[in-house]
């Protein structure tokens, strides 16, 4: 899911295979608003995808590129925090590499949120040479992946208050029990949207699920 707060926005996802059966998915967050904004997003999100997909290419080197790319003619000063992850849907292995983005939710089948804390780097476009480092997880069969930006981790309640991590994890665990990831996806933001009480989003709000299917799921 991805709902901008305004007629364009900055934030930006994609997920697309490897011929050998792998999954790469990236969600990211544009610095800036408006019309620059979303022509900086598209040009991240395209440039992402055409370096993530060169073969013989680790993830860590794709990163180091668009970072390098992007922050060639960069006239306004922006940056963007990516984060980009590879599945091996055969074992689970999870590849990691963020650029200053948001640490990843992992929910189980029971319902238990646990953080992936990434030590990462900077967003792209801040430091041009630096070495983002390539961090393995893994998914277990049955669990989910949440990727978002912070419409969702900084989402305002009309009276200014934000959308605190552990409400953010409490409402992840009761958007677990949908009985699809899609249902799992619209909870979350249903319960983002309630907690902002019809109030204007502060944010772009993006939501991504990755799931692991079980053995003969």
């Amino acid at each position: 899911v991805l709902q901008s707060a305004k007629t364009v926005g900055g934030d930006l996802y994609d997920a697309f295979p490897f011929d050998d059966g792998r999954v790469c998915f990236l969600v990211g967050d544009v610095t800036g608003k408006g019309v620059p904004a979303s022509l900086f997003m598209a040009l991240s999100k395209a440039l992402s995808r055409s370096l993530l997909m060169r073969p013989n290419t680790s993830l860590s080197a794709a990163v180091a590129e668009i970072n390098a790319e992007l922050s060639r003619d960069n006239r306004q000063a922006m940056a963007v925090s990516l984060l980009v992850g590879v599945l091996h849907p055969g074992d689970g292995r999870l590849d990691l590499c963020c650029a200053g983005h948001e640490n990843p939710l992992v929910v189980d089948a029971t319902g238990a949120v646990r953080e992936l804390k990434l030590d990462g780097g900077p967003p792209l476009c801040v430091a041009e040479d630096f070495p983002y480092p390539e961090e393995i997880h893994r998914l277990a069969p049955g669990e989910t992946l949440i990727a978002f930006t912070d419409g969702l981790s900084e989402a305002q309640a009309p009276d200014g208050s934000l959308f605190r991590r552990e409400q953010v994890v409490a409402a992840l665990r009761a958007a677990s029990k949908a009985p699809t990831l899609g249902g799992l996806v619209d909870e979350l933001v249903r319960q983002v949207r309630a907690f902002e009480a019809g109030g204007e989003p502060s944010d772009d709000l993006t939501v991504m699920a990755v799931r692991l299917r079980p053995i003969g799921g």
